[in-house]
């Protein structure tokens, strides 16, 4: 059964990079259509979730309820960063800044869970992950002042996105180990059920006050955009699904310096794939090299 456990957190790092792919694959332009997406792709992953729910005899308690709802609102935060994020910058690019925050849940679990780490790696991967982050966002913009003035102000658009995200993707993965750790490993489907309604419906509320800004005028416009989104909805929903729930059943029975380090590093080099195929992103020898650096950086970071 140990096996099978292992196997699985390789097979996330694949639904990692294939809601990573949903993202980049959204049309949404403005920030309500993206509320809207987070909301109704949320949902989705949500009733499905309740589905299983139904043939699972799972305890729903105040502890869960409270855990989940800190989850959905950081979810929300943690995916509008990310689709803000992939609008200025590239898939493999944003999905390695974002997977080096496993960090957050991996020191969490030696500081506060008494998990084995070794320092000197840290000290190591660390070092990695600078060099790998420098590779691609200090690359000398190239053109007229014009271009140069707009390129410089992407970047920081994308960097100041790309950090949201690296806190409150950290976040959501010790929110599901500590609630795990409470619940003695009890309560997966209540867990993601709960916390993807509650993300749907935060998602939504905000949704709902754009729409109240513009006297309900931009909602049929939404919706027809909505319509047109169908393909990153479901990458989204699936990748999302599975991963969420696939680390929250995994977070009591794999250590969280494996969990997160492999999840996050397979799905680095599998988005790096993505980015060649499905978007035609052009693999320049920076982005490999702190794609490979990144990686370099997990893998040490996991020993």
């Amino acid at each position: 059964m140990d096996v099978l456990y292992y196997i699985m957190v390789f097979l996330i790092a694949g639904f990692i990079a294939l809601g990573s792919l949903g993202k980049k694959f959204s049309n949404a332009q403005t920030q309500r259509e993206k509320y809207l997406n987070i909301s109704v792709f949320s949902l989705l992953i949500a009733i499905v979730m309740w589905i299983v729910y139904a043939f699972a005899e799972e305890p729903i308690n105040g502890t869960v309820i409270l855990y989940a709802a800190i989850f959905g609102a950081n979810y929300v935060v943690c995916n509008f960063a990310l689709y803000a994020a992939m609008e200025v910058g590239s898939l493999s690019k944003t999905n390695l800044f974002n997977s080096l925050s496993l960090v957050i849940p991996t020191l969490t679990g030696v500081i506060f869970w008494q998990e084995e780490f070794n320092a000197w790696m840290l000290v190591l991967a660390l070092i990695l992950m600078t060099a790998s982050l420098a590779l691609i966002i200090l690359k000398k913009e190239e053109g007229s002042e014009e271009e140069k003035t707009a390129l410089k102000k992407s970047k920081i658009k994308w960097l100041v996105f790309n950090v949201i995200a690296f806190i409150s993707n950290g976040l959501s993965c010790v929110i599901q180990n500590a609630e795990q750790r409470v619940m003695e490993g009890e309560g997966v489907f209540s867990m993601t059920a709960l916390s993807f309604s509650f993300a749907a419906v935060c998602a939504l509320i905000v949704y709902l006050i754009y729409v109240a800004a513009t006297k309900g005028e931009t909602i049929k416009a939404d919706f027809c955009a909505l319509a047109h989104n169908k393909k990153s909805i479901a990458f989204n929903a699936l990748g999302l699904g599975i991963v969420n729930l696939g680390v929250t059943f995994l977070a009591t029975k794999v250590p969280a310096a494996f969990l997160y380090p492999v999840a996050l590093g397979g799905s680095v080099i599998i988005a790096t794939i993505f980015s060649a195929v499905f978007t035609k992103e052009k693999m320049t020898w920076r982005v490999i090299l702190g794609v490979v650096l990144g990686v370099a950086a997990i893998v040490i970071f996991s020993l």
